[in-house]
C-alpha cells in the first residue's frame, strides 16, 4: 500500500470517525479493490475495524473506522504536516 493511500485513508477516517469503502475509494481515487486490500492491511496491523454495516447488501455499506493506535498514526501523520 502506498503511503499516500495510507495517510489519505486514515486521515479522512481521524476526520469524519468512519466510512464506507466507496466513499473512502471516491475521495482517494484509487479503485475499490485497491482500498479494499488497503484496508484489510489497516485492519490486519490493528489501524482499523469495520465498525457496523448499514441496512442493505453489498460491500459498499461496511462503515470502517480507527482503533486507538489508528488514530495516534493519523495524528502522527498530521503532525509530520505541519
Amino acid at each position: 500500500m502506498s503511503s499516500a493511500l495510507r495517510g489519505t485513508l486514515l486521515q479522512h477516517l481521524m476526520d469524519e470517525g468512519q466510512a464506507s469503502l466507496l466513499v473512502l475509494a471516491e475521495l482517494s481515487g484509487y479503485k475499490v479493490l485497491t482500498v479494499r486490500n488497503a484496508l484489510l492491511r489497516l485492519r490486519d496491523v490493528g489501524l482499523c475495524v469495520r465498525t457496523k454495516t448499514r441496512d442493505g447488501e453489498g460491500y459498499s455499506l461496511a462503515l470502517y473506522g480507527l482503533t486507538k493506535a489508528g488514530i495516534e498514526a493519523a495524528l502522527a501523520i498530521e503532525s509530520e504536516a505541519v
